[in-house]
């Protein structure tokens, strides 16, 4: 999926929502962050680097659409930080390290507008439980490569947007608990349905193909409800 296809389905979404506000439908509104640790997923397996996590955040808003008692359609639209770590060793082509071998470490952040569109379930006890799509357009891809040994480090930073696609598509599914006031708690793991990087970045790289796994921590609450 591009950009473009993303947008629309946004589009299209939103339309929808809007439409149900206007009705008498139950619908919440409200805002929600937290934490992300996510990281890399390979085919073939990387053979002599170790895969790290990479911690960042979201935030963003919501809108909760209920059309029965204990079910609904939630919509989000959210900033997300992500990304994944490769740690190993590598040679010193430099030379500024005195050649050999050294530590190195890459380390892939990506920048995303998240529009998640998740189905959820709500006990009367206020437990929950979701799964959807998430659409993820890439705004911005950094990548960062570093060399050191025992003294000394070197670092070499440069944006890849071009090496990456437009959209990552993924499936999410989780659980959380609403309390009476409103306030509520979410735990949501995503990964990715398709591989991150372009055709010709794959082709370039001897086949690899890559996704994003994101485990995500959550605080929101409702700033309006009908």
């Amino acid at each position: 999926m591009n950009k473009l296809t993303a947008m629309r389905t946004v589009v299209l979404v939103i339309g929808f929502l809007a439409i149900a506000t206007l009705s008498n439908a139950q619908i919440k509104l409200g805002v929600k962050g937290g934490l992300n640790v996510s990281g890399y997923f390979f085919e073939p397996d990387p053979e002599n680097d170790d895969l790290k996590p990479l911690s960042s955040f979201h935030l963003g808003g919501f809108m909760m659409y209920s059309f029965a008692d204990n079910f609904g359609l939630q919509v989000e639209l959210m900033y997300s930080g992500e990304g994944g770590r490769l740690v190993g060793e590598d040679f010193d082509g430099t030379g500024l390290l005195g050649g050999g071998t050294v530590d190195s470490e890459l380390k892939d952040r990506y920048s995303f507008l998240a529009f998640p569109v998740l189905g959820k379930y709500h006990s009367s006890s206020g437990f929950t439980a979701e799964a959807g799509i998430i659409f993820n357009i890439v705004l911005k891809a950094r990548t960062s490569y570093s060399l050191s040994n025992d003294t000394q480090e070197i670092a070499f930073i440069e944006d890849f947007n071009d090496s990456v696609n437009g959209v990552d598509t993924r499936f999410g599914l989780g659980i959380g608990y609403e309390m009476a006031s409103g306030l509520s708690f979410n735990g949501r793991y995503s990964f990715s349905l398709g591989n991150i990087y372009t055709e010709e970045y794959t082709a370039d790289s001897n086949g690899l193909e890559a996704g994003l796994g994101v485990f995500q921590l959550s605080v929101g609450f409702p700033i309006y409800a009908k």
